[in-house]
């Protein structure tokens, strides 16, 4: 279920804790030139982080996600949430259970998977996981989202 729409303050302390990080991790402390590290590091159009820097637009959760994993932070400091926990979980205690899922699905599932392959299960797992699901539900949603991405892959040569 998508979020909300987030208000402009809430937008305000989005794109706060972004380019925060960003600067952090880029080690890149003006604004000039920030949106495109920002852009490339979400995978979006440089057009789209200045959405969000004018409060325009909010980032969507899929790339709250990318970005923090990027960024070693969690996708809620991101977010502009002041709480550390999420679900009831800690950050790291989220991510854990995200890596052990993603290991057991894609070794079942996508044995021969892709890095992309890989990269979209971890990010499943992680937003199951940040929404509160079960280990037992999260691990049949992946393994059937595992196998959807197998059946989409190219046969290969």
């Amino acid at each position: 279920m998508p979020r909300r729409k987030p208000t402009d303050e809430e937008k305000r302390r989005m794109w706060a804790a972004i380019s925060k990080a960003a600067m952090d991790y880029h080690d890149h402390h003006q604004e000039r030139g920030l949106g495109v590290l920002i852009a490339d590091d979400a995978g979006v159009k440089a057009q789209s982080v200045s959405d969000w820097k004018s409060l325009k637009t909010a980032p969507s959760d899929k790339i709250l996600i990318r970005l923090a994993s990027k960024y070693g932070v969690s996708a809620a400091e991101l977010a502009g949430e002041d709480a550390p926990t999420q679900a009831g979980l800690a950050t790291d205690e989220a991510l854990r259970l995200a890596g052990e899922l993603t290991s057991t699905v894609t070794k079942a599932a996508l044995p021969e998977g892709s890095v992309e392959q890989f990269s979209s299960v971890m990010e499943k797992a992680h937003e199951l996981v940040l929404q509160g699901k079960g280990e037992d539900e999260a691990y049949g949603i992946l393994f059937r989202y595992a196998l959807s991405i197998r059946e989409q892959a190219p046969p290969s040569e």
